[in-house]
């Protein structure tokens, strides 16, 4: 199977403003003129496109065959130059965790296939480029596999001209892009990958293939410390933007090819990729059991056409002497103005991979959960854990109160480490600092100064996002310490238990306060969510504005008991839960999803069907108390109308009847009578049609 690399620019429209509590709330006004709204609102973001990812300018810049082989030109293969089209919804679990969430995202390559991207998760960001605009730019990579996906027939890419497209086949396909230079001025920034055969997570002898990693050496030399301007060189750093190194790599077994994602874990000085002076990267391929290096020039191009060409992962082929993959391994040397080569990155001998989710939990407040790690020797999974200690623990930071703690200690399972997570009752909390609103005084305790930081309690803001970090650290004697962080996000919950007896009764005043604190989830962080565009007329002529198709607040009505007899008002009420429910209900990778209902408070859609639910229960009983009250009447009774359904003869009568009633009525009964008739034929026609699709009985038993 063949691998396409590809490298460009990605487009991506963050909701920038708003996403501190602290900011004031900008409400939408459509009197703002689009391009007010871009500087002073949303910071230059398209608020009609919040949240779209999509690639920009993105070219196949080469192809390697099974073979090992490679083209980098169109005349070798017709898919060089051709353009890829990516596009999704990047969502992010929380602005402060900084873990993104691709979802609906579709993929175009011209000429070739078309298919879709399951969800695609953020790794961690790593700072590998300093530049004098910025000195730190954070990078991170996404990786998912592609579904549905369908070939396109035509003349421009055929067997004939295109040597991929003969070893395509029926392979499962994955994607792979790192992002790096974003730009929040233009809103763009660089993108490399590749597109390649799906992978296992292990093979048929137990031996991992993918997501396998290369962290700094325990013994790396002090003077890569200095120069590569190393933060934290021992274990991966607790703060969210970590300034160590970590590389990836993934082996293709079949074409006996390792993959190498490099642009973690190389140090470039600027903007250009400009590597610190005189160093120069290779890759070693050594022979575990034998304790021999197999490969050691496989040297990283790092120019900058190099690194374009290659989408950012380094190809090499495993050396025969390798004969199973048991004995593989894989380190990172580097060489100083052609000096001796020096270990930079090596496979550590113990790793962990969470089972859960990739890369980031979300709990609903109260909720515990079991998290479980797979526990890997040497890329084997490892099944006797006696050798290892496990420290599991939570950070605290500075955008959240506490809310996820890890509980107790951990147990041991085959092959597995498992611990629990416990995420704080957002609803009813005991007492945390909160360090969002910073402190509200000082004290003085034995002369020395100090800040008390305010707390909070009980019912915790619901117009906020929550969450931190936890960890795991795996130790070993003779081995380096292993850690790593996992964002949670902890999402209110609706106390529905408590609520029914309000929503039975309606209580508006109570289902009101309900679903403004829902509501807040969404209009607190983007002030111009839900618009279009319009055209309004002025004296200097038409002009583009904004229109808020949804003004989330003002959505809803609330009606009462005393007012259910309005059968419009209750209609409408009913009506625009439906409209709701039907956006908050989407698949999480529908396209038209609202963006932030991805999480939107626990048990909030049960809510929202639970009040629809009690309204029309109770339109209905009065309805069928009306029905009853015409039945039992005197008049129905002496003119012989039953509440049998009506069947299709008697429903034609009716409407012959009406005609002759109407013949030397007054015009305001006629208009009465017609609309009468109106409404029987909408129900003939409505009857009629259910033959065509159901097995359906039109006539009285």
């Amino acid at each position: 199977m063949s691998i396409l690399h590809f490298s460009g620019k990605f487009k991506y429209q963050p909701p920038i403003y708003n996403n501190e509590p602290g900011n004031p709330e900008k409400y939408f006004d459509s009197s703002m003129n689009p391009e007010d709204v871009h500087n002073n609102i949303t910071q230059r973001v398209e608020p009609l496109q919040y949240f779209e990812f999509e690639f920009l300018d993105v070219f196949i810049r080469k192809i390697t065959y099974s073979d090992g082989t490679t083209a980098t030109d169109e005349k070798d293969d017709s898919l060089i130059c051709k353009k890829i089209l990516l596009k999704g919804l990047l969502v992010d679990t929380a602005p402060h965790l900084e873990r993104g969430r691709l979802f609906a995202g579709e993929i175009r390559i011209l000429d070739l296939l078309m298919g879709k991207l399951d969800i695609a998760v953020q790794s961690d960001l790593f700072q590998t480029i300093k530049g004098k605009e910025d000195p730190k730019v954070l990078s991170a990579d996404f990786e998912t596999n592609l579904y549905d996906v369908l070939t396109l027939q035509n003349t421009f890419v055929t067997n004939k001209n295109s040597k991929y497209l003969r070893e395509l086949a029926n392979v499962d396909l994955k994607i792979y892009f790192h992002v790096s230079q974003f730009d929040f001025k233009r809103l763009e920034g660089t993108i490399f990958g590749y597109i390649g055969p799906k992978l296992s997570m292990l093979n048929d002898n137990g031996i991992r293939l993918i997501q396998r990693r290369l962290l700094i050496s325990p013994n790396i030399d002090s003077e890569l410390v200095n120069d590569l301007q190393l933060g934290n060189k021992d274990v991966e750093s607790k703060n969210v933007f970590r300034n160590d190194l970590e590389g990836t790599y993934e082996i293709v077994e079949e074409n006996r090819l390792v993959l190498i994602r490099y642009l973690n874990f190389i140090k470039f000085v600027d903007f250009k990729y400009t590597l610190p002076t005189g160093y120069r990267f290779f890759v070693v391929i050594f022979d575990r059991k034998n304790k021999k290096e197999c490969r050691i020039d496989s040297e990283i191009l790092l120019d900058v056409g190099s690194i374009a060409d290659s989408g950012g992962v380094c190809i090499i082929s495993i050396p025969a002497g390798i004969d199973t993959l048991d004995n593989l391994g894989v380190k990172i040397a580097c060489t100083k103005d052609n000096g001796i080569p020096k270990t930079m990155l090596q496979e550590p001998k113990f790793d962990l991979l969470l089972n859960n989710e990739p890369n980031y939990l979300v709990l609903h407040s109260g909720e515990t959960k079991p998290l479980e790690f797979r526990i890997f020797e040497n890329n084997k999974i490892l099944n006797d854990l006696s050798a290892l200690e496990f420290n599991p623990g939570q950070y605290e930071d500075d955008f959240s109160p506490l809310v996820v703690s890890t509980v107790g200690k951990g147990h041991s399972e085959a092959g597995s480490y498992v611990f629990n997570i416990e995420a704080r009752n957002l609803e009813n909390s005991d007492e945390v600092p909160d360090p969002v609103y910073g402190y509200e005084k000082e004290s003085d305790k034995l002369g020395l100064k100090n800040k008390l930081r305010l707390s909070i309690k009980g019912e915790l803001p619901w117009d906020r996002y929550y969450g931190n970090y936890i960890f795991i650290k795996m130790s070993a004697v003779g081995a380096i310490d292993i850690q790593r962080n996992i964002p949670v996000r902890v999402i209110h919950s609706v106390p529905l238990d408590d609520l029914k007896e309000n929503v039975m009764i309606l209580d508006t005043g109570k289902i009101q306060e309900v679903v403004t604190k829902l509501m807040s989830y969404y209009t607190r962080y983007y002030p111009w969510l839900h618009v279009s565009y319009t055209y309004v007329k002025t004296r200097e002529g038409p002009k583009k504005s904004y229109e808020q198709f949804l003004r989330i607040k003002e959505y809803l009505s609330f009606v009462d008991e005393d007012h259910l007899d309005h059968w419009h008002t209750v209609h409408e009420s009913i009506s625009k839960i439906n409209d709701l429910l039907e956006r908050l209900q989407r698949s999480d990778q529908d396209w038209k999803k609202m963006p932030r209902s991805r999480d939107f408070p626990h048990q909030g859609v049960d809510f929202l069907k639970l009040w629809k639910g009690v309204m029309v229960d109770k339109l209905v009983s009065i309805l069928r108390e009306q029905r009853k009250e015409v039945l039992d009447s005197e008049q129905s009774k002496k003119l012989g109308i039953k509440g049998n359904i009506i069947d299709f003869e008697s429903l034609q009568e009716i409407v012959e009847e009406i005609d002759i009633a109407t013949e030397n009525v007054p015009d305001g009964y006629k208009k009465l009578f017609l609309m009468w008739k109106l409404e029987l034929l909408e129900r003939a026609i409505k009857e009629v049609s259910e033959l065509k699709t159901h097995a359906k009985h039109t006539h009285t038993h």
